[in-house]
C-alpha cells in the first residue's frame, strides 16, 4: 500500500470518527427548570429594578465605617478571596496548554578515558558540552483543550460570584450583629433604669414603713422585685458584652468588649424597590455562581466526549554537542529534528465512556443545584418581604403597647403613693411597662435585621463605598 493510500485511509477514519461523535461535541443545558411569576406575592404592582444599598435605610456612619473596616480585616473573607485567586491561577494553568511548550537545557560533562599502547597506559580527559531546545505542541483541532480552558474560566467566574456573595453576606451579618448589639445595649440601659426605679421606690417604702405608712408586705415585695431586676440586669450585661465581642471578631480584632457602637437602633424610612422576580436571577451572586458552574459542567462533558477523537501533536528539537565550549553556539554544528504524531484511542477498558458518564452526571447535579439555589432565593425574598409588611404592623402595636404601659406605670406610681391602690398593682404595672418596652426594642431589632435580609435576598449591596468596592473588585 502506498503512502497516498495510507493517507486516504487515515483521513477516512477521521471523518468516520467525526461523524460518529458529531452529536457529542455540543452541550447547552437549560437551567430554567420552573416557571417564574410576573410579580411578587405581596406586591400589587411592579417597582423599579434598581436596589438601593441597605445602609441608606439606616444612615448610621458609625456602622458604615465599621463594615468597611471589617471587610478589610475579616479572615473568613480573606480565605474566600484566596480561593478565588487559586481558581484564577488554575484557569491560567489550563490556558497554557493551548500554547507550544518550549524547554531548553545545557549539559556540560567531563569523562576520563584510559588507553594502552605497548607497555604503557595513557590517561586523558574529554570535555563535552551539550545544548538543546525542545518544542512540544498539541494541536487543539477539535477544541478539547478549549473546552477545558473555558470550563476553568467559568469556574473562576463562579468563584468571583462566590466572593461577592460572601462579601455581601459578611456585610449583612455585621449589620444584623450590629443591630443585635445595639438592642442589647438599649435593653441593658432599660434594665438599669428599671433597677434604679426600683431602688428609688424601695427608699420611699422603707421611709414609709418606718413611719407606719407602708406594711412589711410592701417592703418585701419591693425588695424581691429589685433583686429580680438586678438579676436581669446582670444577665443582660453578659448578652451586651458577648454581642460586642462578636462584632470585634467579625472585624478581625481581639474580643476585648470595648467596641463603641450606636446608642439606638436606626429607623427605617424607605420602602425597597423590588423589581420583578425574573430580575433576581441576574442579581443574586449565588445564583450567578451556580449558573456559571452549570455552564462549566457542560464544557467538561464536551471535553470528555472529544477524548474519543485523535490527538495530533508536533514535537521538535534543535541542539549542539561539542568538545569545545567556544563552538557551543556555532550553527554549523547544530542538529535538529521534527516529528508529528496522531494517536487514536482504540480500547481503554471503558474509561472514556465512564468519564463521559461522570461529567454528564455532574451536569445533572449542577442543574439541580442551580434550580435549588434559585428556588431558595425566591423563597427568601417572598418570606422576608412578607415579614417586612407584618413587622410594620407589629412595630405600630408594640409602640402603642409601650406608650400605654409607661403611662399606666406612672398612674400606678401616683395612686400607690396616694394610698389609692395596693403595691401589687404598682408592681404589675411596672412589670408590664418593662415587658412592653422590651418588646418594642426587640421588634425594632427584628425589623432592622429583616430589612437587611430582604436587601440581601434581592441581591442588593450594602453601600456605595469606593474603598470596599475596590476591595471586592481587586
Amino acid at each position: 500500500m502506498t503512502f497516498s493510500s495510507l493517507r486516504i485511509v487515515f483521513l477516512g477514519a477521521v471523518l468516520v470518527q467525526l461523524t460518529a461523535c458529531s452529536s457529542l461535541l455540543k452541550n447547552d443545558s437549560q437551567p430554567e427548570v420552573f416557571d417564574i411569576p410576573s410579580q411578587w406575592e405581596d406586591v400589587s404592582n411592579d417597582a423599579p429594578v434598581e436596589i438601593r444599598p441597605w445602609a441608606e435605610d439606616f444612615n448610621d456612619p458609625l456602622l458604615n465605617a465599621f463594615i468597611d473596616e471589617s471587610i478589610t480585616h475579616n479572615y473568613d473573607l480573606e480565605a474566600i478571596r484566596s480561593a478565588m485567586f487559586m481558581s484564577h491561577a488554575n484557569a491560567r494553568v489550563n490556558g497554557a496548554d493551548q500554547l507550544p511548550q518550549i524547554s531548553g537545557s545545557f549539559n556540560p560533562s567531563r569523562n576520563k578515558r584510559n588507553s594502552s599502547g605497548g607497555f604503557g597506559v595513557s590517561r586523558g580527559y574529554v570535555d563535552t558540552f551539550r545544548i538543546n531546545l525542545n518544542v512540544n505542541w498539541e494541536f487543539d483541532l477539535w477544541g478539547k483543550i478549549a473546552n477545558r480552558v473555558e470550563a476553568t474560566e467559568l469556574e473562576y467566574e463562579a468563584s468571583q460570584e462566590d466572593f461577592k456573595a460572601a462579601y455581601l453576606s459578611l456585610a449583612g451579618n455585621i449589620g444584623r450583629s450590629w443591630a443585635e448589639a445595639v438592642a442589647a445595649k438599649v435593653l441593658y440601659q432599660l434594665n438599669l433604669d428599671t433597677v434604679n426605679n426600683y431602688k428609688n421606690n424601695l427608699e420611699i417604702i422603707e421611709q414609709g414603713y418606718g413611719q407606719g405608712i407602708f406594711t412589711a408586705l410592701d417592703l418585701r415585695l419591693m425588695r424581691s422585685s429589685l433583686a429580680q431586676a438586678e438579676n436581669q440586669l446582670y444577665g443582660q450585661e453578659v448578652v451586651k458584652n458577648d454581642s460586642i465581642r462578636t462584632l470585634e471578631v467579625l472585624s478581625g480584632h481581639y474580643p476585648k468588649g470595648e467596641l463603641v457602637i450606636s446608642q439606638d437602633l436606626p429607623k427605617i424610612q424607605h420602602d425597597i424597590p423590588l423589581g420583578i422576580p425574573a430580575t433576581l436571577l441576574e442579581r443574586r451572586h449565588d445564583v450567578l455562581a451556580a449558573r456559571r458552574r452549570l455552564a462549566a459542567a457542560d464544557h467538561r462533558v464536551a471535553e470528555a466526549k472529544k477524548a474519543f477523537l485523535p490527538n495530533i501533536s508536533l514535537s521538535g528539537a534543535v541542539g549542539n554537542q561539542t568538545q569545545e565550549l567556544s563552538d557551543i553556539l556555532n550553527f554549523n554544528f547544530f542538529i535538529w529534528n521534527i516529528a508529528s504524531s496522531v494517536v487514536q484511542p482504540i480500547f481503554q477498558g471503558g474509561r472514556l465512556w465512564a468519564q463521559v458518564d461522570q461529567t454528564e452526571a455532574s451536569v445533572r447535579q449542577a442543574q439541580a443545584q442551580y434550580a435549588q439555589t434559585a428556588l431558595i432565593a425566591f423563597q427568601e425574598v417572598e418570606s422576608f418581604l412578607n415579614a417586612d409588611l407584618q413587622l410594620k404592623k407589629q412595630l405600630k402595636t408594640a409602640q402603642t403597647s409601650a406608650e400605654e404601659g409607661r403611662e399606666a406605670e406612672i398612674l400606678a406610681q401616683e395612686q400607690y403613693q396616694a394610698g389609692l391602690t395596693p403595691i401589687v398593682t404598682l408592681l404589675e404595672a411596672q412589670r408590664r411597662s418593662f415587658t412592653t418596652q422590651r418588646t418594642l426594642i426587640q421588634t425594632k431589632m427584628i425589623q432592622v435585621q429583616n430589612r437587611i435580609n430582604l436587601h440581601l435576598a434581592l441581591g442588593g449591596d450594602y453601600a456605595q463605598s469606593k474603598t470596599t468596592k475596590a476591595n471586592v473588585e481587586d
